[in-house]
């Protein structure tokens, strides 16, 4: 069974990932400027909710992969060791 050793380390990739300025704020910064505060609120609170659910879909199907397939769950470690 996988334990959750670097959740801090995945939280914070996330974290620093969704506050990295990008095509996300040019978009609301332009539905702002464009609609008023609301347009731009509700752009950002939607772009949010998007990068939670793909951040979560992409967490538990990788858990999924790994933990169903013990080729996979090597090459994973092989990669990551040499990375470090």
């Amino acid at each position: 069974m996988l334990g959750i050793t670097g959740f801090a380390f995945f939280l914070l990739a996330v974290f620093l990932l969704n506050v990295t300025p990008g095509p996300d704020t040019e978009y609301i910064v332009g539905r702002s400027v464009a609609q008023g505060r609301g347009a731009g609120v509700v752009s950002a609170l939607g772009i949010l909710v998007d990068a939670s659910v793909h951040t979560l879909a992409g967490a538990f199907g990788l858990t999924a992969i790994l933990a169903a397939s013990a080729t996979a769950f090597t090459v994973i470690k092989i990669s990551r060791a040499r990375c470090i």
